[in-house]
């Protein structure tokens, strides 16, 4: 599969609700392949399909200890790590302000 696509649907379905991708943060699961020689190439090509810095996306990468479909190697798992709340645009300001000041 092409994750691309499903990136873009994401970023589509925020879009269309009029909200806006400002980080990812989300723990990769796999046995194998190990992911973490990959995990700063991933973030890159994240970071440039959604118009991100690269320092505005977290990827944890760990293995599921041999248990389940994973640990079989029969698969890999994400997941995502969803804000506490919408922010309002109001609250997007501040922090847009504030990360730019970190420059």
């Amino acid at each position: 599969m092409n994750v691309a696509i499903l990136v873009d649907e994401a970023a589509r379905q925020v879009a269309l609700r009029h909200g806006r991708i400002i980080n990812i943060d989300a723990s990769l699961i796999a046995q194998q392949p190990k992911l973490a020689p990959h995990i700063d190439a991933m973030k890159a090509n994240l970071a440039d399909a959604l118009g991100l810095a690269p320092k505005r996306i977290g990827l944890k990468a760990t293995t599921n200890e041999q248990l389940g479909f994973i640990g079989r190697e029969e698969g890999i798992a994400g997941k995502p790590m969803p804000p506490g709340k919408a922010l309002t645009p109001e609250e997007i300001q501040v922090l847009e302000t504030w990360i730019s000041g970190l420059k």
